[in-house]
């Protein structure tokens, strides 16, 4: 019990006192590769954002008619009071079948390269 503290303490004493716990610069590399999420998505130059057109998406992200069942929208699996995501293992779809991969967050897609959890769409203009 006694060498835990004194672990638990020094722990503390370096995590305030700033030593880094590695020698390389990990921080710095993720700077070289990631930005900051830009504050507006990218410009279309063929398929231009409007108001119309985004109040469509946003009714048709929710209506579950679009699904084979009329029971499921693209909400029930990329929830975004969730993060966008189901928070499930793996999520379940059509009559309650489990599937072999969770739903991955929607949220910011504009920006990813590809979509779907393969990769096999550049968009989702399908």
């Amino acid at each position: 019990m006694m060498k835990i503290k004194i672990a638990s303490s020094t722990m503390i004493v370096l995590l305030m006192s700033g030593v880094a716990w590695g020698k390389d610069d990990t921080l710095g590399q993720a700077k070289a590769v990631f930005k900051p999420v830009p504050a507006k998505p990218p410009v279309l130059k063929s398929n231009p954002a409007t108001p119309d057109k985004v109040e469509l998406g946003k009714m048709l992200f929710f209506d579950p008619r679009l699904s084979s069942s009329n029971l499921i929208s693209c909400n029930t699996c990329h929830n975004v009071g969730l993060g966008g995501v189901d928070i499930q293992e793996t999520s379940i779809g059509h009559g309650w079948q489990k599937g072999p991969r969770n739903a991955p967050t929607v949220l910011n897609a504009v920006f990813n390269i590809a979509q779907f959890w393969d990769g096999r769409a550049e968009d989702l203009a399908v």
